[in-house]
Parts: C-alpha cells; structure tokens; sequence
C-alpha cells in the first residue's frame, strides 16, 4: 500500500474518537456503579442503626434515625404493594 497522508490523518483521528467514546463509556459505567454503591452503603448503614441503634449515644439523633428508616420501608412496601397490583391487573 502506498503512502497517503489524508488516510493517515482520517485513520489518527478515528482512533481518536473511538477513544474518546471510550473514555466516556468507561466513565458512564463507573457513576452508574457508584449510584448503586451509594444506595447500598445507605441500606447497610440503615440496618447497622436498627441493630445496634442503642450504642448511638445521641438518644434523639437515634430516634430520628429509626423513624426516618421505618418511614421509608413503609413507603417500599406501598411501591411494592402497587407493583404487584399493576401486575396483577396486566394478568388478566
């Protein structure tokens, strides 16, 4: 094949794209992974509190804690509880 500088400068700037897509890819899968590692730690923290919420030494600050949690389990199972009637409609 014969020397062409415009194929040479196409070719360079194609594999320049490609690494750019590549980078924001990368970077798209690693907030996604976080997202999902921030509600993770959350819930496990929220457990630890409701195990162990009395070596909390701040008695109102543990209280709080436990209400704000049970507060949002009890808006999951409202989710979870429209889930399975939507679910249940779509059967029939």
């Amino acid at each position: 094949m014969q020397y062409n500088r415009d194929l040479y400068v196409q070719t360079i700037q194609a594999m320049q794209r490609i690494s750019d897509i590549k980078k924001r890819r990368e970077d798209r899968f690693w907030e996604n992974r976080m997202k999902l590692a921030r509600v993770q730690k959350q819930t496990d923290i929220e457990k630890e509190v409701l195990i162990h919420g009395e070596l909390l030494k701040d008695k109102g600050k543990k209280e709080e804690l436990i209400e704000r949690i049970k507060e949002r389990e009890a808006v999951r199972e409202e989710e979870k509880k429209v889930l399975r009637q939507s679910k249940g409609k779509m059967r029939i």
